[in-house]
């Protein structure tokens, strides 16, 4: 079973550099993951949701990805996995353009499913849902009745996945770096669970678009996690 974080972070409030970050990033430890949101999109933009509805980055989500991909240039990656949703894929493999490796996609990596609600402006599901959206803005973890997927059930889809892929690059002889790069919501779950936030707290944990995480495994992932970095953008952005 993978353990909890137990370690402070630095995140965007706490206002770290390129180079605080790159120093982190490239000094080795047995396992890190890289975790990743994915470049801007129109729908981004039009604060529409998305969900599992596969919408393309965008010029300007594509830069960002770049952005990504000449910062982490010199950090070694191993390995890497993306949700199967093109504005995931798509911007692991601009990051992955410095390093020669295999993208791996898993669809358990998808965003969270949204029912009715994707391809829906905020406003419209406020107009639409206003008990819904009322719960799912107050209470997120509560919302049950509706016609997507429960923050526990895509919780636990997404942990599942999460502890599959950092089983499969524990194996491997050498201290790993292992790239991931999902969505918000993915994100956002993964991030409650490592730091033991409760899911009613899920909107308090921001990733913005190609925001940064890292996540060390000193002892391996049966040890105790750190959260090193939180929804880090690098400042050329």
């Amino acid at each position: 079973m993978l353990r909890l974080n137990l370690f402070n972070s630095i995140s965007a409030t706490s206002t770290p550099t390129d180079e605080s970050v790159q120093s982190i990033l490239v000094k080795p430890v047995k396992l890190r993951v890289i975790l990743v949101r994915h470049g801007e999109t129109d729908w981004n933009n039009q604060n529409r949701l998305q969900g599992s509805t596969d919408v393309p980055l965008n010029n300007k989500g594509k830069l960002q990805a770049e952005n990504v991909s000449t910062f982490l240039k010199n950090v070694p990656i191993h390995q890497a996995f993306s949700s199967s949703l093109l504005r995931a894929k798509d911007t692991a493999s601009i990051i992955l353009q410095h390093h020669n490796i295999a993208l791996e996609t898993r669809p358990a990596l998808a965003e969270i499913y949204r029912g009715h609600w994707q391809g829906l402006t905020l406003d419209e599901i406020k107009i639409q849902y206003p008990e819904q959206f009322n719960l799912w803005r107050k209470n997120p973890h509560r919302l049950q009745n509706y016609s997507g997927e429960t923050l526990q059930s895509a919780s636990d889809r997404v942990w599942t996945e999460w502890y599959n892929i950092l089983t499969q690059s524990q194996s491997q002889p050498k201290s790993r770096n292992v790239l991931i790069v999902a969505h918000e919501g993915v994100n956002r779950l993964l991030l409650c669970r490592l730091t033991g936030i409760h899911l009613s707290k899920f909107w308090e944990v921001p990733q913005h678009n190609t925001a940064l995480n890292a996540i060390d495994y000193p002892w391996g992932i049966r040890g105790m996690s750190r959260v090193r970095i939180k929804n880090f953008v690098m400042q050329s952005m």
